[in-house]
């Protein structure tokens, strides 16, 4: 009887050892999923979030009404890694225009507000004919304000984070709105 009784407190030792390891390993899991999750701040970054904005949203179908071309348009989700790296970039250059602290690498969580990374993508007769170009889209000035690059919109970037003063902005687009002259 004190045989049996040693034995299921054995067992019973090792069943509470298990169920705390499989624990722990369901724990390291869920926080590797979590640094990896791109819809999750990471753990290891810096986040930067705009609150402000000037963007106007636009769909997909106002910007092929607008070009009247055979490409075709899709906005790229957050998960996507152009999108991540997008926001890497931009994060980047706020960081190093703004002496981020610590050194700690930045992540910027999303666009601002009615801005959009769109994916555009040329068609021929139904036939694909070329490789995938993004574009953001959300400029207050309208659809054909777009910019290609992060190097083009970090100056727009800037200028909403800043506060957004009236004819102070340095873009492309915008200077050539105030000012009626292209920058070169």
């Amino acid at each position: 009887m004190a045989r049996n009784r040693q034995h299921d407190a054995d067992a019973s030792q090792l069943a509470v050892a298990a169920a705390a390891q499989r624990k722990t390993n369901l724990l390291v899991w869920l926080k590797q999923q979590l640094n990896n999750n791109p819809f999750l701040p990471p753990q290891t970054n810096q986040i930067l979030t705009v609150t402000a904005s000037d963007g106007v949203a636009v769909s997909p179908g106002q910007i092929q009404h607008c070009y009247r071309t055979a490409h075709q348009y899709r906005q790229l989700p957050r998960s996507d890694p152009r999108h991540i790296q997008w926001r890497k970039k931009l994060a980047a250059g706020l960081t190093a225009f703004y002496q981020a602290q610590n050194g700690i690498p930045a992540q910027l969580w999303d666009l601002p507000d009615g801005y959009s990374l769109m994916v555009e993508k040329e068609y021929n007769y139904g036939r694909s004919m070329g490789a995938e170009l993004l574009f953001l889209y959300g400029h207050p000035l309208g659809i054909d304000k777009r910019f290609g690059s992060t190097e083009t919109f970090l100056p727009h970037l800037r200028w909403i984070v800043a506060g957004m003063s009236p004819g102070a902005c340095i873009c492309r687009s915008c200077t050539q709105y105030y000012t009626g002259v292209e920058p070169k």
